[in-house]
């Protein structure tokens, strides 16, 4: 349920809530709602690429590999203020926290080498000015936050 307030002069604070199935057709949906929340809330065109990117990351990670039913349904959130823009993923998956326990990428490696993981969640680590992880109410949560350039 979309909900928009606005906070001051020409910035906006614009905040998004979803609930998806896990689906790949739920991860283009997000795509869609990132976009809009940048233009409706004026981003930077290096904010909206590094949200957008770190936003398909991580979702296409839940829906790839949490192992969800159609019925268990991922909870978005996307709050956008003059200061930042944060992210919260929440998943009704097996425990799992992808800053500990998806495998190190070896970035030295060529690219024949590399075992498969860990190099897009090391890729939103990168992106992000802050991701954290819990485990709560039997869900996953992570959340992300890009801070805005002033």
């Amino acid at each position: 349920m979309p909900c928009f307030a606005a906070t001051g002069a020409g910035i906006a604070a614009v905040k998004r809530e979803l609930s998806l199935t896990p689906e790949l057709d739920s991860v283009s949906k997000l795509a869609d709602t990132v976009a809009e929340v940048s233009a409706d809330d004026e981003w930077t065109p290096d904010l909206e690429y590094k949200v957008a990117l770190a936003v398909e990351e991580i979702g296409m990670n839940i829906v790839s590999y949490a192992g969800l039913s159609n019925d268990q349904a991922i909870q978005v959130t996307i709050d956008s203020t003059p200061e930042s823009v944060t992210v919260v993923f929440s998943d009704p998956g097996p425990a799992f926290n992808p800053f500990v326990d998806a495998p190190a990428p070896d970035l030295e490696a060529s690219v024949a080498d590399r075992r498969i993981g860990g190099l897009g969640v090391h890729l939103v680590e990168t992106l992000m000015d802050m991701v954290s992880y819990d485990r709560g109410s039997g869900r996953n949560n992570l959340t992300m936050v890009a801070n805005r350039a002033k």
